[in-house]
C-alpha cells in the first residue's frame, strides 16, 4: 500500500494533524503527483578545500540522482576554486559559480537557488554530507503530498549513533516517520538544520542576506507561516561534522546565534507573520534556552 492510499484510507489528520486547520492547501493533499521531479543541490563554498569533496561525493551517490550540483564559491582564498574547477570537469551536473565579493552563506545560497532550473532545491554545507537515500525519501513525500512546500529531516553530528546504511521502508513505515510542523512548535524550536532541507524552487522567499545567524530559521518560518505546508522526516539523513553548539564556525558563538534568533522573531513580528503575543512568548523562551546553554557550556 502506497503513501497516497494511506492518506485516503486514514484521512489527512493522520498525516498532518497539526496543520489541518492552518493550511489552505491541505484539502488537496490526497492527489498524488507522479511526474518526474528534478532536484538541484546548492553548496556555498568558502575555504573548504579539505571537506568539499566529501560533501559533493555524498550528492553524486544518491539513489535518486540529483540533476544539478551548484557550487557557489564565496571568494575563497585557499585551493577551493581549483578543486571546484576540477569537479566541474568530472561530472557535467556540477556547475561552478563565483561571487565577486564575499557575501556570506545566505547570499551564496540565494545565488545558487536563483541559478537553478530544477523543480526542487536542496541545501548542503561544504563540511557536511548526506545519506545516500536522502533525495529519494524526500521526493517520495513530495510525490504523495503535491502541495508540500518544504521538508527536512533529522541530522546527526559525527560521532553520534547513526542510522542504518540502507533504509528498506514501506510507504506505511515512511508515513509513520513523518510529522507536520505546527506554528507553535516552530516558535519553540528550529525544526531543521540547513543541510536537511528540500524546498520548491518557485517559492517567493529567499535567505535574508543581511543576517548571518539564524537566517535559515527565518526563512523556514516565513514559508510555514504563509499558509504553506512543511513536513519533518524523523530519519537521520544528514551528517554534520561540527558540533551544533561547539567550537568553530558560526555555531560556536552562542550569543551571536542568540541575537540572530531574536532578530528573526523581531522580523517575523514586523512582517506580521506572528502576533505580539507569539513574539513575546518566543522571545522570552529563546532567552531562557540561551541561559541554559550558557550554564551547560560552562560545565563542559
Amino acid at each position: 500500500m502506497n503513501l497516497s492510499k494511506l492518506i485516503t484510507l486514514h484521512g489527512i489528520n493522520s498525516v498532518l494533524a497539526d496543520t489541518k486547520n492552518r493550511y489552505k492547501s491541505v484539502e488537496r493533499l490526497g492527489k498524488v503527483d507522479l511526474q518526474p521531479a528534478s532536484v538541484a543541490c546548492v553548496i556555498p563554498c568558502y575555504n573548504c578545500a579539505d571537506t568539499l569533496l566529501r560533501a559533493v561525493q555524498s550528492v553524486l551517490v544518491q539513489s535518486e540522482p540529483v540533476h544539478e550540483i551548484i557550487l557557489v564559491d564565496d571568494c575563497s582564498t585557499d585551493e577551493t576554486p581549483k578543486l571546484i574547477e576540477r569537479l566541474t570537469l568530472e561530472d557535467s551536473r556540477i556547475v561552478a559559480l563565483r561571487m565577486t565579493t564575499n557575501g556570506g552563506p545566505s547570499r551564496a545560497r540565494n545565488v545558487g537557488w536563483n541559478h537553478a532550473k530544477s523543480k526542487f532545491i536542496a541545501f548542503l554545507d561544504s563540511d557536511d554530507s548526506w545519506h545516500d537515500q536522502k533525495v529519494e525519501l524526500q521526493l517520495q513525500l513530495y510525490r504523495a503530498v503535491p502541495d508540500l512546500a518544504i521538508t527536512g529531516h533529522v541530522a546527526l553530528v559525527d560521532g553520534e549513533v547513526k542510522g542504518p546504511k540502507r533504509y528498506t521502508l514501506s510507504d506505511a513505515e515512511l508515513h509513520a516517520h513523518t510529522r507536520s510542523i505546527s506554528r507553535r512548535s516552530l516558535l519553540v524550536r528550529n525544526p531543521w538544520s540547513t543541510p536537511t532541507v528540500m524546498l520548491r524552487r518557485d517559492l517567493p522567499f529567499r535567505f535574508d542576506e543581511d543576517q548571518r545567524e539564524a537566517e535559515d530559521f527565518l526563512l523556514w518560518a516565513q514559508i510555514l507561516m504563509s499558509d504553506r505546508v512543511g513536513l519533518r522526516l524523523e530519519l537521520p539523513l544528514a551528517l554534520l561534522y561540527k558540533p551544533r553548539y561547539g567550537a568553530g564556525g558560526l555555531s560556536g558563538n552562542l550569543w551571536k546565534m542568540e541575537k540572530g534568533e531574536l532578530l528573526s522573531f523581531r522580523k517575523l513580528w514586523n512582517s506580521r507573520h506572528i502576533t505580539s503575543a507569539e513574539y513575546c512568548f518566543a522571545y522570552l523562551l529563546s532567552l531562557a534556552k540561551y541561559m541554559k546553554r550558557r550554564i551547560r557550556s560552562k560545565h563542559q
